[in-house]
């Protein structure tokens, strides 16, 4: 919708919404998309006009400087660390989002240390690389550590996180999924459901 009304500020009408696509839309993870049309009446002025409110509209939006971001979540789904099963697994749950994206969680302890760690099931490329990143920094860590990182991610992901606890996370890179609603679930699947394995309780 934000892209529909930053558009039509500059004179452009473009359609948003699920275009009677909602399956295809709930696969992707996503609300909406934006789509723009030309008929038999446009003139070439207006798609200059177009162009150049186009060509303005991720500065405005917040999504200048993501290619490093972008850069992290291809990494991690193409060749994903801990995308793997742990048949011997101390810890499994099962964590499913509205979307239905859903990771089998499994950890293996030895004692209060989590020694290792993965993940098995679908779902968006944020909703595994975030899976993935928080596995990689969390295996080696005690278990109270583990919940304290789990805590200040989703903190951060809600965008309450303060800029010391935000440093102190790897997986910052990922904060600007704040400002994206339709993907913040998604980026919350594995750290809720490390919380809920390890604790019981589920933390929103």
């Amino acid at each position: 919708a934000r892209y529909q009304r930053d558009h039509a500020s500059d004179g452009v009408n473009i359609r948003a919404g699920h275009h009677c696509a909602q399956p295809l839309l709930a696969h992707l993870g996503l609300n909406a998309t934006a789509r723009a049309s030309f008929a038999f009446y446009n003139t070439d002025e207006d798609v200059d006009r177009f162009l150049e409110s186009l060509s303005t509209l991720r500065e405005r939006m917040g999504y200048e400087n993501r290619s490093f971001y972008n850069e992290i979540l291809t990494e991690h789904n193409i060749h994903p660390e801990f995308k793997h099963d742990i048949p011997d697994a101390d810890i499994e749950l099962a964590g499913v989002t509205e979307l239905r994206r859903q990771h089998r969680l499994k950890l293996k302890t030895d004692g209060d240390v989590i020694t290792d760690g993965g993940f098995v099931g679908d779902g968006c490329a944020i909703s595994q690389a975030s899976a993935d990143i928080m596995l990689g920094m969390i295996v080696g860590q005690k278990k109270e550590k583990a919940l304290k990182m789990s805590r200040t991610f989703l903190r951060m992901i809600h965008g309450e996180a303060s800029e010391e606890e935000i440093e102190s996370l790897e997986e910052a890179q990922l904060k600007d999924i704040a400002h994206m609603p339709a993907r913040v679930k998604c980026a919350m699947l594995g750290w809720r459901t490390l919380t809920e394995a390890l604790t019981g309780k589920v933390e929103e």
